[in-house]
């Protein structure tokens, strides 16, 4: 199991709050329900972007690695790829998108100018934003991001709970934790130069069959 939360300035210049970083740290062990003993991470920082990753994973066997890291850029995938080795196409491509390769996962990637991350069209590893009045923080775990993004005061959506607990599901892209929101199946959310940019691909249109 893989977990990913990543934090890119509004400012890049100001740099990410050092508090802020020490919340990621500290609140890992509450959204990631694992003993802490197993837990192992890494980090990618340049300033004003940075990513974090965790895994309970026993050893690096796996591939892709937890972070595959290439020219001044590092990119994690959440799930699993048909072909491993596609996680260089994706950490390549111009703009992100988890459209270009096969399998079930969600990709994150950081540059130095750049923070991004997006959801296959199953959607079933999900990818959750946020944004304070300095930071928009991406990661793979809602809590994880409330907490980051707000601290360890949770505060509910009840407008949004009240779907779940009518229909048992949620439905729309909101989340239990007010200011958190889910990435759409097919999205891909960019923060580039301070600005945060989400899009969509289009699912593809059914029509009706024609016989002659």
């Amino acid at each position: 199991m893989r977990v990913y939360l990543g934090l890119a300035a509004k400012r890049p210049e100001a740099g990410i709050p050092e508090a802020m970083l020490h919340t990621v740290r500290a609140s890992i062990e509450t959204a990631f329900p694992v003993p802490a003993e197993v837990i192992r991470s890494r980090e990618w920082h340049r300033p004003g972007v940075s990513l974090f990753a965790w895994t309970n994973e026993p050893d690096d066997s796996r591939t892709p690695p937890l972070l595959a890291t290439g020219h001044d850029r590092v990119t994690g995938v959440n799930g699993n790829l048909a072909v491993p080795g596609d996680v260089d196409r994706l950490a390549g491509a111009p703009e992100l998108s988890a459209e270009a390769v096969g399998g079930c996962f969600s990709v994150f990637r950081a540059t130095g100018t750049e923070l991004a991350a997006a959801t296959a069209i199953h959607r079933v590893s999900p990818v959750y934003h946020a944004e304070t009045p300095d930071v928009h923080v991406i990661g793979s775990r809602a809590l994880l991001v409330s907490l980051t993004a707000f601290g360890e005061r949770i505060e509910w959506d009840v407008l949004a709970l009240q779907s779940m607990i009518r229909q048992g599901y949620f439905l729309s892209d909101e989340t239990p934790y007010r200011g958190v929101s889910a990435l759409p199946p097919s999205s891909t959310v960019t923060v580039r130069g301070g600005s945060r940019t989400v899009t969509e691909t289009m699912l593809t249109v059914a029509v009706a069959a024609l016989f002659v």
